[in-house]
């Protein structure tokens, strides 16, 4: 026996007489045996060909099981951005991260303060944060911070802009913000990060990631305190901005559970200690005016899937505690506390075709509010709730016109709430598809449900409550062409 070199070539020697059979073997290839008759007189050369061995395999077949991480939306009609590792490290707030995708203005004044998105002019609370396609909704105004996120568990974001009421249920009139988190398949690691900035800006954060074969989880601590003191000059006038600090304490906790492929369950808890000085207008002194806002927030995904079926429960949990105090202002001193909880129950059913995909869900959200003034108590909000209840059902097909994809799709969602009020909202679109090219055409209609800031708040120097408010509605359509990879546009009215 012996072992050929890369090439396949090897000698060896021959101690006998006679027809010997030499047998040549190699991974891959059909064996071989030939018979060969020594030379007397010394050594020969042999040259041997081998066959290629052909296998057949049965057929394998890799169906891909759906997350729901994703937006249900056709490809390109939706903008998405990928941060890199870099980006993750040095960038302080996931606000940040939006600026690199069109459509998206985000504004914030000053550290603390909790950012506003808009898409395509829309108003903020007509856009919905989406986590990892599951919906955020806070308690009270009902708009979500998405800088209490860590920007290290960001893997992607997904934009939407447009009516997506009839996919995503109230406060999508304006489009949704989906943040997708990074997958459980990063190494164990700890990391500690220090930064200055602006307007006396301090901040600390502390990461920790565990991942085990059947589980995984990571938490995020963050300490961040700024003064925001910053000149100004009006109509002559000019000073410095004094009591407008802020301190916040944030913590995060997210653990994935997924012993088998077929289900898995992800849990996301975090708590967030803000305490601002407001400073007010310019000419209104508000020398010891203050907030501290308490936010507690539990969301619970369970997920379970195969090649066609998926069924998926989701509850979440939000409650906001808010204390507001001064004792100068143009409507006198005043001392708030108020207390906002929201709670929803989800449960949806998809079936997926060759030709296409059906699917339906039931939503229950309980809102409430309970406020009171202890300096004027006449101003207290009092106890408010309300409840909504909604039923959507969707279909996609996919279906082939000569060499051309044609994908209509049609999504239809009702909407009982607690005070006597029914909606119907609903979208219809179609999509081709042709090699490189793409075009689809949309149209729907979509609503907006008031907050209890705009139904209940007391009557102050810059707002009142009012009680009677409808909800907002709208109508939109957009059509869109993309040509991969040259260019892309959309218009929509």
């Amino acid at each position: 026996t012996t072992i050929s070199d890369a090439y396949g070539r090897f000698s060896f020697s021959i101690d006998q007489a006679g027809l010997i059979v030499i047998q040549f073997k190699h991974i891959g290839y059909v064996s071989r045996e030939v018979d060969y008759q020594p030379n007397p007189r010394g050594g020969s050369n042999l040259h041997v060909t081998l066959s290629p061995r052909i296998i057949m395999l049965p057929a394998v077949e890799i169906q891909g099981i759906p997350t729901g991480r994703n937006l249900a939306l056709p490809p390109h009609t939706f903008y998405q951005y990928e941060p890199d590792e870099l980006s993750r490290q040095t960038t302080q707030q996931v606000s940040d991260l939006l600026t690199n995708i069109p459509d998206v203005s985000v504004k914030s004044s000053t550290p603390g303060q909790p950012v506003q998105i808009s898409l395509r002019g829309s108003q903020s609370d007509q856009v919905l944060i989406l986590l990892n396609g599951q919906p955020l909704r806070s308690a009270g105004t009902g708009q979500f911070d998405i800088n209490q996120i860590p920007v290290a568990s960001i893997s992607e974001i997904q934009v939407a802009p447009g009516n997506q009421s009839a996919r995503y249920g109230n406060q999508a009139m304006g489009g949704v913000v989906n943040l997708i988190l990074r997958p459980s398949i990063r190494k164990s690691n700890l990391k500690l990060n220090l930064s200055r900035g602006s307007f006396g800006l301090n901040r600390g954060r502390v990461s920790a990631v565990w991942n085990r074969p059947a589980w995984s989880s990571e938490i995020h601590f963050t300490l961040s305190d700024a003064d925001n003191r910053y000149p100004y000059q009006s109509s002559g006038k000019a000073g410095i901005r004094e009591n407008a600090g802020s301190q916040q304490q944030s913590l995060w906790l997210t653990t994935n559970y997924h012993p088998k492929s077929a289900w898995r369950w992800e849990g996301i808890a975090f708590k967030t200690l803000r305490q601002q000085h407001l400073p007010g207008p310019i000419f209104e002194l508000t020398p010891d005016a203050h907030q501290l806002t308490d936010q507690n927030h539990i969301l619970s995904n369970l997920t379970l899937a195969n090649a066609e079926w998926q069924f998926a429960s989701r509850t979440s949990w939000d409650a906001q505690n808010l204390e507001q105090q001064s004792t100068v202002s143009v409507m006198g001193g005043y001392h708030n506390r108020i207390r906002t909880s929201t709670r929803e129950q989800n449960i949806s059913v998809s079936r997926q075709f060759s030709a296409g995909a059906l699917s339906g869900e039931a939503n229950w959200e309980w809102e409430s509010l309970n406020g009171e003034d202890l300096l004027r108590p006449q101003f207290s909000l009092g106890n408010e709730h309300r409840q909504t209840r909604e039923a959507a059902g969707s279909a996609t097909g996919r279906f082939k016109l000569g060499s051309v994809d044609f994908i209509p799709h049609l999504v239809v969602r009702e909407h009982e709430i607690s005070t006597g009020q029914r909606l119907t909202t609903w979208q219809a679109g179609v999509q081709l598809e042709k090699a490189a090219f793409t075009a689809w055409l949309r149209t729907g209609t979509g609503f907006r449900l008031p907050n209890f800031w705009e139904l209940f708040w007391v009557p102050d120097a810059y707002a009142t409550g009012n009680p009677d408010l409808k909800p907002e509605r709208s109508r939109d359509q957009e059509f869109g062409i993309h040509v991969e990879p040259v260019t892309s546009w959309q218009i929509g009215f």
